[in-house]
């Protein structure tokens, strides 16, 4: 067993979910197998996506999806392949759809886990090499079938006797580079078929889905640069509010009206505690989030600190409040 898992938690891809172990336990009232993989919440199988129905529906999948799906499965497939493995697993109810229309064939190596060599067979090595070429010659042939049903809409697209109208279905909705990648997987030839061989059908449209790929990549750089944003101004905050009003200085009025303590309690008021012309709560955000970040570069600009009622009054540099926020801080683990 541990020679079939090895192979397999060694893939790692974007599109196909990865295994993480493999082991046998008795917990369940029996001798069962176990095979952990990835976890992605929400996600859906294309069955229950596109197939929910079963019937052939007059509103296909969008040309330039199509493609889309066709490039993840082939570099999926393609991975597996150069690793001399075979993906078995290329069937609508295994391939789920996460995110924004990302596939990940989920479930892979399964099967080799649960099917062993025969009885009586003597050239191990030689008999999976054999089953390898097999499945994977199958993969390219499972392939085409998957395609044909979601041009169709309709898992029963590639039954005997529907294949004229999935044809003619194809050949009316999609271009002519669908019909003939179509063409190259499904027709039969002496002729061992290779991955590979699908790239050039594939064509420029490579170039369309890196460049997808790389907005994507900077819609979620962008997002993530606003969430550090919000990380460092959330730390400030924290450490801000820990020092002050510490429960243990309760009995001890003046703790925060001396010292360093005192200009940040100003600062807070500065910060939370604004009111308008007529003494009314104003909330700005906008300026606590302007104020939070000069006080984070240490800024050389003047403010001037109020106490609620006017009693105290102090002119200071947000570099003056920084330095101060810093020595109160450490001074509290001394």
């Amino acid at each position: 067993l541990k020679q079939q898992v090895e192979p397999w938690k060694g893939v790692r891809h974007s599109n196909i979910v990865s295994m993480h172990e493999v082991f046998i336990t008795q917990q369940f009232g029996d001798t069962s197998l176990v095979i952990v993989y990835d976890f992605h919440a929400g996600a859906q199988t294309l069955k229950q996506v596109y197939f929910g129905k079963g019937n052939y529906s007059f509103t296909q999948i969008d040309e330039g999806l199509l493609w889309n799906f066709i490039i993840q499965l082939t570099a999926a497939i393609r991975t597996l392949h150069a690793q001399k493995l075979a993906c078995r697993m290329v069937f609508p109810s295994k391939i789920i759809l996460t995110g924004r229309n990302r596939l990940r064939v989920n479930c892979v190596g399964a099967l080799d886990m649960l099917v062993g060599v025969p009885p009586g067979v003597t050239d191990e090595k030689a008999y999976h090499n054999q089953q390898v070429y097999i499945h994977q010659q199958k993969d390219i042939m499972d392939l085409g079938k998957l395609v044909v049903c979601l041009s169709c809409n309709s898992l029963a697209a590639m039954h005997q006797s529907n294949l004229t109208k999935s044809s003619e279905m194809i050949s009316s909705v999609y271009s002519q580079d669908v019909k003939m990648l179509l063409q190259h997987i499904l027709q039969k030839t002496l002729q061992p078929k290779k991955i590979n061989d699908l790239m050039p059908l594939i064509g420029a449209r490579f170039y369309a889905h890196i460049e997808r790929l790389r907005q994507q990549c900077d819609r979620t750089e962008g997002e993530l640069v606003k969430e550090l944003e919000n990380g460092r101004l959330f730390r400030l905050l924290c450490k801000i509010n820990s020092i002050l009003d510490r429960p243990e200085h309760q009995l001890d009025p003046t703790w925060c009206e001396t010292g360093e303590r005192h200009i940040l309690k100003l600062f807070r008021n500065y910060l939370f505690h604004k009111v308008d012309e007529v003494g009314a709560p104003w909330i700005d955000l906008p300026h606590v989030l302007m104020t939070l970040n000069k006080l984070d570069v240490g800024s050389g600009e003047q403010i001037t600190l109020t106490s609620p009622h006017q009693q105290s009054v102090m002119i200071c540099t947000y570099k003056d409040v920084r330095y101060n926020f810093e020595k109160c801080y450490a001074s509290m683990f001394r």
